[in-house]
């Protein structure tokens, strides 16, 4: 640990080991580096299998999209189910709503009996 540090509050140089300013009584936070292996690990352990999540998306592509962004930070693989999902249910309604347009139009010009 450091030797002095600042307090974020009232700027007095204090001892690194203290957890709590002697002036302000600003409580330091302890930081703890991360490792990136045990995050890896958590992220992938997922107790949901991820086609429910991809489901979700495919049915309803709304709720997709709102978890999406619900879970864009903190669950990025459930994120990035969801919203796959949905925007390939999007893209197949895009596409019946594009041909079903055609079909009225071909139908109105009696191109289509």
């Amino acid at each position: 640990m450091q030797k002095e540090k600042y307090c974020p509050k009232c700027l007095k140089l204090v001892d690194g080991k203290t957890s709590k300013c002697p002036q302000c009584g600003y409580e330091f936070v302890e930081v703890i580096e991360e490792d990136e292996e045990v995050t890896n690990a958590v992220q992938l352990h997922d107790p949901v299998p991820a086609i429910v999540w991809k489901a979700t998306g495919f049915i309803c592509p709304i709720a997709g999209l709102v978890l999406y962004l619900i879970w864009k930070n903190d669950r990025p693989q459930r994120a990035k189910d969801a919203g796959k999902s949905a925007l390939s249910m999007g893209i197949f309604w895009a596409s019946v709503l594009v041909l079903y347009v055609i079909y009225v139009v071909f139908k109105s010009k009696g191109l289509i009996v």
